[in-house]
């Protein structure tokens, strides 16, 4: 039971950590990025569902493009962002005209949007302090409207904070532009400015399209309403001016962004980290099988005899043999065999060995002549086992 105590120790502390995690209050967002997928205040994930269920004949697809590539890779001519603000460059903001004047529709919902855009629209874009400091009115329930405004169109109305409802359109073209909607005050909020063949649609109250204030009692009345103003079509939405290009190239993009699947991840992360853990511990590493190394000496001579002999360079090996049999003279006999006469080196060689005269006489003459003429094989043989024979006897 021991030797699983640790693990169980860490089991049980890994379950309580999860357990901890999984029932613990996750925070708002309330950051106000209008993400499509989120379920968070400021995002429009309610905008989605409820253009899935009303007959509106507008189909939305998301993209993270800006409107220059969109209509330059796509060719699509209904574009619609919902953003904070809306700072269009050159390139997006001649893709909007050119859409436009084509036959295509363009919803803009951005409180801020970049004078040249609004200047080419015809419009100018205005704050109003909110006027929270008048004097609160009391409705018929007892509660105090101080905070709350409504926006108008046609018969339907919606009510919002009045601190998230404080940009309107000050100025715009009576003759190209119409009303849509207004707020409280009179003042216009949502236009359609005619260009070309086609229409752009401007709301300064993008605020409306957030899960906090569409789910808000009937204001998604308010809201069909808006949408309904849209002509048919399919229109593709960008989310580059809120959330950014976004993507990575990360395989784990997918993983992080399910929530079991993260779970899941995480658990395999710590799991690893746990193994490594207990693993660390020094062990008896495996004792290698260190093999004698071969003796590769007859190897080596068979493949010299086989050259030499392929080659018949007889001569050759057998100055190689004398240079050798001289080299043992010296070492051996301590006899020098280049600086001595040859009856002296016999006579020496003679005493020392025990061989006969006339046999190393012999010897000394057989390599003599073998070396500085060409050599045949019996020759050669011969040579070869006088040789071998001086050093059998002196070996023995």
């Amino acid at each position: 039971m021991k030797k699983y105590k640790g693990y169980l120790i860490l089991g049980l502390a890994v379950v309580a950590y999860f357990f901890m995690v999984s029932t613990s209050n996750k925070q708002t967002d309330w950051n106000e990025h209008y993400d499509s997928k989120s379920t968070s205040p400021y995002g429009t994930k309610a905008l989605i569902e409820l253009l899935q269920d009303k007959p509106f004949g507008v189909g939305v697809t998301h993209t993270r493009k800006t409107f220059y590539e969109i209509w330059n890779e796509e060719s699509v001519t209904d574009l619609m962002v919902i953003a904070d603000k809306f700072f269009a460059g050159d390139e997006d903001r001649n893709s909007i005209i050119e859409v436009a004047e084509l036959g295509g529709n363009i919803l803009l919902a951005a409180e801020k949007i970049d004078a040249r855009t609004a200047d080419t629209l015809g419009l100018e874009l205005e704050y109003e302090y909110s006027d929270i400091y008048r004097v609160p009115e009391i409705n018929e329930n007892n509660i105090s409207d101080i905070d709350t405004t409504y926006l108008q169109a046609g018969d339907l109305k919606g009510y919002y904070s009045d601190f998230d409802l404080s940009f309107y359109i000050a100025k715009y073209d009576k003759e190209t532009s119409t009303v849509l909607a207004t707020n409280e005050r009179g003042q216009a909020i949502y236009v359609k400015v005619k260009v070309g063949e086609g229409n752009v649609y401007v709301l300064t109250t993008p605020k409306v399209f957030a899960n906090i204030n569409l789910l808000y009692e009937d204001n998604h009345y308010l809201v069909a309403k808006i949408l309904s103003e849209l002509p048919q079509g399919e229109y593709v939405r960008s989310e580059l001016y809120t959330l950014g290009r976004g993507l990575s190239s990360s395989p784990f993009r997918y993983l992080v962004s399910q929530n079991a699947l993260k779970w899941g991840f995480y658990i395999l992360l710590l799991t690893l980290v746990i193994f490594m853990i207990f693993e660390s511990r020094r062990k008896q590493r495996i004792i290698p099988v260190i093999e004698p190394p071969a003796n590769m000496s007859l190897s080596h001579l068979n493949t010299l005899t086989q050259l030499y002999l392929k080659k018949g360079e007889n001569s050759n090996l057998l100055e190689k043999r004398k240079v050798y049999f001289f080299d043992v003279l010296r070492k051996r006999f301590f006899i020098d065999p280049i600086n001595t006469q040859q009856d002296q080196l016999v006579e020496a060689l003679s005493i020392k060995t025990g061989l006969g005269v006339k046999v190393l006489n012999k010897l000394i003459d057989s390599l003599e002549m073998a070396t500085t003429n060409p050599t045949d094989d019996k020759f050669f043989f011969d040579v070869n086992r006088q040789l071998d024979s001086f050093y059998q006897h002196i070996n023995s």
